[in-house]
């Protein structure tokens, strides 16, 4: 959460009315503490480059990997992203979406003590720098995403709508489509213009509005036994639930396991 600014922030705790566990209290403080050390970056980076990042042109349509989560996602987006003609957002600039172009060094010096060297889930070797999954980019951005629910799992329906945002409203939708324009955007600039290969199982459910910014856009769908792939989604959110939240959650873990599952689809 130290990735969103100042604004974000303060209009999550709102959308949520500050309804916070008292045992998660510390979280809240640090992220907040940390939010404010680095909003001078932030209107550093707005003052630098607003001009340069309007002015980039997307001239290669992105590709999406697309598909359930534990489906090989992640694996396919490593092995295409070998290729130097292609280019990612990283993870560390994912966390950091605001301060990707002025603060690089900074943010990979941030992120790296506090990042395993493999993931939990799986055991598939992370750093700073493995390409990521660009919805945590724009829920830095927006708080658009279901992963914004992860923080606040009372709220959880409010969020969930912007799987596929048919129930979003039509300003949800076109800031949520400038702000993946300007995340890639960004990334155009700083890599001279490389086609991007990017990934998140979300964009399963949007690929209609992916559509209608990036008409080019090319799709490659990866899939794996279903019965397989629920029950390592099911563990996935089992091992990552206890990171990220601020309340307690008022539903059984595994139900609303079903319901994330049920929306995606």
């Amino acid at each position: 959460m130290i990735g969103l600014s100042l604004k974000k922030w303060i209009q999550l705790l709102f959308q949520n009315k500050f309804r916070i566990y008292i045992l998660y209290m510390p979280k809240v403080i640090i992220v907040t503490a940390s939010i404010l050390l680095l909003s001078p970056l932030v209107v550093y980076e707005k003052l630098r480059f607003s001009k340069k990042i309007k002015n980039t042109k997307i001239t290669k349509s992105p590709i999406f990997i697309i598909g359930h989560w534990r489906t090989g996602t992640t694996f396919l987006h490593s092995l295409m992203t070998q290729d130097d003609c292609f280019d990612y957002l990283t993870l560390a600039e994912l966390a950091f979406p605001n301060i990707i172009l002025g603060s690089s060094k900074l943010i990979h010096s941030i992120l790296k003590p506090f990042i395993p060297k493999r993931r939990k889930t799986d055991k598939v070797p992370m750093s700073t720098r493995m390409p990521h999954e660009h919805e945590y980019g724009l829920m830095h951005l927006t708080l658009l995403s279901p992963y914004t629910g992860s923080f606040f799992p009372k709220n959880i329906n409010h969020y969930l709508k912007y799987t596929s945002f048919k129930d979003a409203t039509e300003q949800e939708r076109e800031e949520w489509k400038n702000a993946l324009v300007y995340l890639l955007r960004k990334k155009t600039y700083q890599n001279g213009g490389k086609q991007l290969v990017l990934k998140s199982p979300f964009d399963t459910a949007r690929i209609e509005i992916i559509l209608e910014i990036f008409p080019n856009a090319k799709f490659i769908h990866i899939y794996r036994n279903p019965y397989e792939v629920f029950f390592s989604t099911l563990r996935m959110h089992h091992t990552n639930k206890k990171f990220y939240l601020l309340q307690k959650p008022n539903f059984d873990f595994k139900t609303n396991c079903f319901q994330i599952g049920r929306a995606h689809v």
